[in-house]
């Protein structure tokens, strides 16, 4: 009985090895971008805009200055992409205006517009655990010499009598601003009709941090105190990183004259209309949002792990090697065209069915060949080829039972980039014997998805090289 157990529990363990070691393939599949933008090649992107400042709500509007600088972001994003072409309108208007006999027309898919503005966090105010060494001390007064008459002439030293140790709490107040950038994308049809597809939000921030009154971060306070119920602007501290980021402390208007030394206070007024953010704070925060904007509109290549159909060992071992050619020459000659070259090629050019029958024609004269050798000539009966009823039967039952080899060798050719005898491969494998399962979809999926990728890819290059050659010209 013992015996018994362990052979059944040797039994299950195995199977489960098998079960759970599947066998799987890296697919280099051509990923669009999260914003999505099916359909459209060609983009206009118009002028940002900004959302009207609310002290309340922490939102303040961008200047001029920071919305042309995401606008040029969002475009150079655009620009580095070959899937997109970007239509400047307000180029095409200057060139308009400096030549009259310009007709400067422009085939749009869709429209872009942005909107960009300053949100302000909340105070966070709290203390670190400091502490600070006190001394103790007395001035001790010795005869130190003696003058000419012999007199004592005395000194005094200072002397540390006691040292010791205080904790306090060093006061902080921290505060964020964050860069906020809206896009939305609206597609136009030939009828004049605009469809909004798209719409994504990108942020970049910055900390400003005070301790008693001091700024890290070089930051510039702009901070106000009250002084007879009106608020008066004071420069407590200047920098180079984020010029102003604290203004939300205070105002914008500087008036001339002599500064005043002030002390902040624990909480401030905030008047201000913008945050007078330097340019160069304003160019590395941009720089953050394009380049995370980049991932979310550039296509990119992700790894997808595909399962190995069937049981065949030599097939799951050239696919774990990454062997794929080796595998497609393998099944296409070996599993398949059980050693014919020309069926091979015929097979390798997803000919299936023709390249199937032959090989069942082909093998039914072998059987035939084989059953009469070593008999005597009135013993052998002569050769009766299948019908073709017969033939389209015994097809069908082959390619039946090899429907795991058509698949692998499908997961192989799109491993390879092939992706149109792929396509074919599993859109035959798929009406015909295999159209409930999930793999057989998925495989035309990501086939149909590379090679539209591709087109557009290839549409884009020619369009830009046409271009080319008309500034040439």
């Amino acid at each position: 009985m013992m015996r018994t157990t362990m052979h059944i529990a040797f039994i299950v363990l195995v199977l489960s090895l098998s079960v759970g070691c599947v066998q799987k393939a890296k697919i280099s599949v051509l990923q669009p971008g999260e914003l999505k933008l099916t359909g459209v090649s060609k983009i206009a992107l118009l002028d940002f805009n900004t959302l009207p400042t609310g002290v309340r709500s922490g939102v303040f509007a961008a200047g001029p200055e920071t919305c042309r600088l995401a606008r040029q972001t969002v475009a150079d994003v655009f620009y580095k992409d070959p899937f997109y072409a970007l239509v400047d309108l307000s180029l095409e208007r200057q060139i308009t205006r400096q030549i009259s006999a310009s007709r400067l027309k422009s085939r749009l898919d869709a429209v872009m517009y942005g909107r960009v503005w300053w949100q302000v966090g909340e105070e966070y105010l709290n203390y670190i655990p400091s502490s600070k060494e006190l001394k103790s001390w007395r001035n001790i007064r010795y005869v130190c010499g003696h003058d000419d008459d012999g007199k004592p002439i005395y000194c005094k030293k200072k002397v540390t009598t006691r040292t010791r140790d205080v904790f306090y709490k060093r006061r902080y107040r921290a505060q964020k601003a964050t860069l906020m950038m809206g896009l939305s994308v609206y597609r136009l049809d030939r009828n004049g009709h605009v469809e909004k597809i798209s719409h994504v939000f990108e942020v970049a921030n910055r900390p400003a941090f005070i301790e008693n009154g001091k700024f890290s971060d070089r930051l510039e306070l702009i901070t106000a105190r009250k002084e007879n119920s009106k608020a008066k602007t004071l420069a407590a501290q200047e920098g180079d990183f984020m010029s102003g980021l604290s203004s939300f402390m205070g105002s914008l208007g500087l008036e001339g004259g002599k500064k005043a030394q002030a002390q902040l206070d624990a909480c401030t007024t905030m008047d201000v209309c913008t945050l007078p953010v330097d340019l160069e704070s304003q160019v590395e925060m941009c720089g953050e949002i394009g380049a995370r904007l980049q991932k979310r509109i550039a296509p990119h290549r992700e790894e997808i792990p595909v399962e190995v159909a069937g049981l065949d060992t030599k097939t799951k071992t050239l696919i774990a090697a990454e062997a794929y050619m080796a595998n497609v020459k393998y099944i296409t000659q070996t599993k398949l065209a059980k050693g014919y070259e020309d069926l091979a090629e015929e097979f390798y050019n997803v000919e299936c069915l023709e390249a199937a029958k032959k090989l069942v024609a082909r093998t039914h004269r072998a059987r035939y060949d084989a059953s009469i050798q070593g008999k005597k000539p009135e013993e052998i009966k002569p050769y009766e080829p299948l019908t073709q009823e017969e033939l389209l039967e015994d097809t069908d039952e082959y390619l039946k039972d090899h429907v795991k080899d058509l698949f692998n060798l499908a997961l192989s050719l799109e491993a390879l980039g092939d992706f149109e005898r792929a396509l074919e491969l599993y859109r035959f494998a798929f009406e015909r014997y295999e159209n409930e399962d999930q793999n057989y979809a998925d495989g035309m999926g990501r086939c149909l998805l590379a090679l539209d990728m591709a087109d557009r890819l290839t549409e884009e290059d020619m369009v830009r090289l046409q271009a080319r050659e008309k500034a040439r010209l």
